[in-house]
């Protein structure tokens, strides 16, 4: 998918659904660096690899190796930002099945999404999830959030939209 000159991806992802990707989007253990009318091409911890697409609509393959998606980045808006800030002065005083709904919400992450874990400390109660991404999104390296109830995805990678890779050049 092109789109005013920037391609976008349509990756089908484990369970059967799919997602629209675009550069610098976190895909398996790596990240997209490029993608071309026929190809995505991903940097990862083991090397460089590249998805293949064939055609509009068809599904991407790779050659001799399996893909599987369990890594996401997701954009926060600066609005969502100050939201989660006012949020997090009144989280003990909001019911904590409504405040992870709310949170789910702000991160655009599934409604049955459950948070585990803020860069790999575990935590149990939302409130302290949001009082710890409050504290930390503004910093250098985005949130690294563990998740369960969402087969697909294992972690999201938290990024405000100022510091979201827009695709240009250096």
């Amino acid at each position: 998918v092109s789109t005013s000159g920037i391609y976008l991806a349509i990756i089908e992802t484990p369970d059967g659904g799919q997602r629209l990707y675009q550069q610098g989007d976190v895909l398996g253990e790596g990240r997209i660096r490029q993608i071309l009318a026929h190809s995505v091409t991903v940097d990862s911890a083991q090397g460089e690899y590249t998805l293949k697409l064939k055609g509009s609509g068809s599904r991407g393959t790779m050659e001799n190796q399996e893909l599987v998606i369990k890594s996401v980045s997701t954009k926060i808006t600066q609005k969502s930002i100050a939201e989660l800030n006012k949020i997090a002065a009144n989280s003990t005083h909001i019911e904590d099945a409504v405040l992870q709904k709310k949170l789910n919400e702000l991160l655009n992450l599934p409604e049955n999404a459950n948070i585990v874990s803020v860069d790999h400390q575990p935590i149990k109660l939302t409130s302290e999830i949001v009082s710890k991404l409050a504290a930390i999104l503004n910093k250098d390296d985005p949130p690294h959030l563990e998740i369960e109830g969402v087969e697909a995805i294992d972690e999201v990678y938290v990024i405000p939209e100022d510091k979201w890779y827009s695709g240009d050049a250096d």
